[in-house]
């Protein structure tokens, strides 16, 4: 299975403040070829900096205690790069604007991030994409079982489903996207169809008119109910700059969108460089919380509310107005938990799958109250040292 999967360090590099230990880099002794294998150490986009002193002080958030306050030269580099440096020639190397951060590639049986996207079904079942073992799972009172482990329709614990990625939930149907094809299949997992061509597909949001919406490394697409498919956001070269001038056509804006959840036909949210979008109509406006940093989950509610996680709380998102609802819990099951995606239960309640970007290699799905208490760990894991 392989997936485009959004870099959960960037949680380490914007989305939680403290004391700030630094690090000295001098470009002179980067060679060009460091910054460019930067491009795989998996770190998100932030704010723009500026240049202009060939010694670069590097400011990092607190990793002390969970990485022992040490980064690699090319995850420095990264960082750098992350930041948007501007393009610099210092001692004859020049260093990237903008590296391809944001995502990277995750083989097929990874237990780095094994928790993929949730959806939560009317009765209050939990579904949720393992890609360690590429299957469909399903929690209910607390027991789990297989829905789905292969395109024949069948839930063997040793089959697994290559390039599965998204998943939605409408109505009675489940949505998921598996090697570049949009699938349905009933909440059992039977009745298995293809839908669709779903070319880079990574999440994806159905919708009970039968619209659904879903993201690649570089787009959002929308799928009408007649299976009409269109881009609707991204797919230019458009810099991120640009991107932050105030409302525009949507498809005129470069993007390397992390979560899309609909509203309706012609109306979407989506999240981008840590910060959100509203479309309207083929009109994308960034909607900026007071915090002015957007984590990148997203979710719809049983009422069609939106919610997301911004500035680590839980809001509640509602045209260009957040209301701030809970601080997320840290830790989880004695582990950090970065977010990695979120759904919404019936009750109220809400389902996190999360990561500790650490050594320590746990992840897990967490169930949150509407007041923000822990009330189980419905799923964990830990990866092999």
């Amino acid at each position: 299975m392989r997936r485009v999967e959004r870099a959960r360090r960037s949680v380490l590099l914007g989305r939680r403040v403290g004391a700030i230990p630094t690090a000295t880099l001098f470009l002179a002794l980067v060679p060009p070829a460091t910054a460019a294998a930067a491009t795989s150490s998996g770190i998100k986009a932030a704010k723009p900096a500026t240049c202009g002193q060939k010694d670069l002080v590097v400011r990092t958030p607190p990793l002390g205690r969970r990485t022992g306050g040490r980064l690699s030269l090319g995850e420095v580099v990264a960082l750098l790069a992350a930041n948007h440096w501007p393009t610099c020639s210092l001692s004859g190397y020049p260093l990237p604007s903008r590296l391809a951060l944001g995502e990277r590639q995750v083989a097929s049986g990874s237990v780095e991030y094994p928790f993929g996207q949730l959806a939560v079904a009317g009765d209050g079942a939990l579904y949720y994409v393992d890609r360690e073992y590429g299957r469909i799972s399903e929690i209910t009172r607390g027991s789990t079982q297989i829905v789905l482990s292969s395109l024949d329709g069948t839930s063997a614990p040793t089959e697994s489903i290559v390039g599965l990625s998204g998943l939605s939930v409408s109505g009675a149907t489940i949505w998921f996207t598996a090697g570049n094809t949009l699938f349905q299949t009933s909440l059992s997992g039977h009745n298995l169809r293809r839908v669709g061509s779903a070319p880079g597909a990574v999440d994806i949001d159905a919708l009970r008119d039968g619209t659904a919406y879903f993201t690649t490394a570089t787009a959002v697409f929308e799928r009408a109910p007649d299976g009409r498919t269109i881009r609707v956001a991204g797919g230019t070269t458009i810099g991120f700059a640009k991107q932050q001038s105030g409302p525009q056509p949507a498809t005129g804006e470069a993007i390397n969108p992390d979560s899309v959840v609909g509203a309706g036909p012609h109306v979407f949210y989506f999240t981008n460089e840590n910060s959100l979008y509203l479309v309207k109509d083929g009109i994308a406006t960034v909607l900026r919380p007071r915090s002015d940093f957007f984590n990148g989950e997203l979710a719809t509610g049983p009422t069609g509310a939106i919610y997301g996680i911004c500035n680590w709380r839980m809001c509640r998102v509602a045209g260009s107005t957040f209301t701030p609802l809970f601080k997320l819990p840290e830790p989880v099951n004695g582990a950090f938990a970065a977010p990695d995606a979120l759904a919404v239960s019936p009750s109220g309640s809400f389902y996190l799958s999360y990561s500790d970007q650490s050594s320590l290699g746990k992840a897990g799905i967490v169930e949150i109250s509407p007041t923000g208490k822990i009330l189980d760990v419905v799923a964990s894991r830990k990866s092999p040292p």
